[in-house]
C-alpha cells in the first residue's frame, strides 16, 4: 500500500469495488509518513522509456477516479444509452 514499510498486510485489507485500503498502522504514524513523503516531493516516477508508456501515462486516470483510460469513460454503460444491434 501507499505508506507501507513493514511489509505487513491483511489478506482482506483492500476492496477494489469500494476503492478503499485499510492499513495496519496508527493514524499518527500514517500522518508522519505522509508528511515525510510530501517533504521529499512525493513518489519518484521513472520517465517514460517508450512512446507507448508516455501515451498510456497521459491517458490513465488516477485510482480515485477508477484508474481507467480517460477516453473510455464515455463508452461505459453505452448499452443503456444506444440501441444495440443484434
Amino acid at each position: 500500500m501507499v505508506y507501507q514499510r513493514e511489509g505487513r498486510h491483511a489478506p482482506d485489507s483492500h476492496s477494489p469495488h469500494k476503492r478503499t485500503a485499510n492499513i495496519l498502522i496508527s493514524k499518527a504514524k500514517y500522518e508522519r509518513r505522509k508528511k515525510a513523503l510530501a517533504k521529499q516531493g512525493g513518489f519518484k516516477l521513472p520517465g517514460s522509456q517508450t512512446p507507448r508508456r508516455e501515451i498510456q501515462r497521459g491517458m490513465v486516470d488516477e485510482l480515485s477516479h477508477g484508474m481507467v483510460l480517460k477516453p473510455a469513460v464515455k463508452y461505459q454503460r453505452i448499452s443503456t444509452m444506444v440501441a444495440i444491434l443484434a
